[in-house]
């Protein structure tokens, strides 16, 4: 496109040499072709939009779906999965596992909670939770982003930590320690500089260092806030934050606690230290 004055352009064969200037746009294998309109972009919605927050996305594309345990459609009690891990089932929909169950009675009561690679030969039925993927292919316990999807979803800045209450910053402890802390913010402390690893809703909290925050208790109950290998399927390690309340909430349920008094970290149930659990 070229103009040397007024709003409208002329179309020039891609062909065209401007003598004299800088220009210079195809050549002979160009000669005589015709400039073509790029195509326009899928009017379709995406279906793994970002959902908005207190809503998960919608498992629609799993299979051998027995029952629904969950709102979402996500975790579902599963048939034919003799000799099958949850983690199998997810990808085969392009999603990863974030939790395991061995079904009690043919419903959604869970009798043991298993690992999401653990294959049980005798059960033909097993209750799977599955999640947007994070990282290309299978989720890996990894100190470092290996694939250029989870580069992708990388958040490339570092951001501080900040506790509202205090105006401390969340902190790794120190280089051989698995605790956090907080501290007093300074953002030439490589401890305090996090990345954010996105992928819909949830997304991981990665220190520099190449450690994940996570909440230590499996259970959902209160426990430490630490950090921890990186891996994409653990829901200790999938967090959100509500953009009003400043909660910053796990996939379990508990919400980063700086309690007053202490530098400790906590994992705590959400709403019981409200203040102390806004960042």
């Amino acid at each position: 496109w070229l103009s040397e004055k007024g709003p409208a352009p002329h179309i020039l064969p891609t062909h065209t040499t401007i003598h004299g200037g800088a220009l210079l746009c195809g050549g002979p294998a160009t000669f005589g072709t015709e400039p073509k309109a790029a195509p326009m972009p899928s009017a379709s919605p995406d279906p793994w939009t970002v959902a908005p927050l207190n809503r998960f996305p919608e498992c629609k594309d799993l299979m051998n779906v027995t029952k629904p345990c969950s709102e979402s459609g996500c975790k579902v009690l599963v048939s034919e999965m003799a000799g099958r891990s949850c983690r199998e089932y997810c990808k085969q929909s392009e999603l990863v596992c974030i939790g395991a169950w061995e079904e009690a009675e043919g419903g959604c009561d869970a009798k043991e909670e298993l690992r999401c690679d653990e294959v049980r030969e005798g059960n033909s039925d097993l209750i799977c939770e599955c999640f947007m993927p994070f990282m290309e292919g299978e989720p890996t316990t990894t100190t470092t982003t290996t694939t250029a999807r989870a580069e992708e979803g990388e958040d490339r800045a570092t951001y501080q930590v900040r506790s509202r209450r205090s105006g401390l910053c969340l902190q790794e402890a120190g280089q051989g320690e698995q605790k956090l802390q907080v501290a007093p913010c300074d953002y030439m402390i490589t401890g305090q500089q996090w990345t954010a690893t996105r992928g819909g809703e949830m997304g991981q909290l990665r220190s520099v260092r190449g450690f994940c925050l996570e909440g230590m208790s499996r259970s959902g109950s209160d426990g430490e806030a630490a950090r921890a290998p990186c891996t994409a399927s653990l829901r200790e390690q999938l967090w959100r934050r509500q953009v009003g309340s400043g909660l910053l909430e796990n996939l379990r349920g508990q919400c980063l606690d700086a309690p007053e008094g202490t530098t400790a970290v906590r994992a705590r149930s959400c709403g019981s230290a409200s203040r102390s659990q806004e960042w």
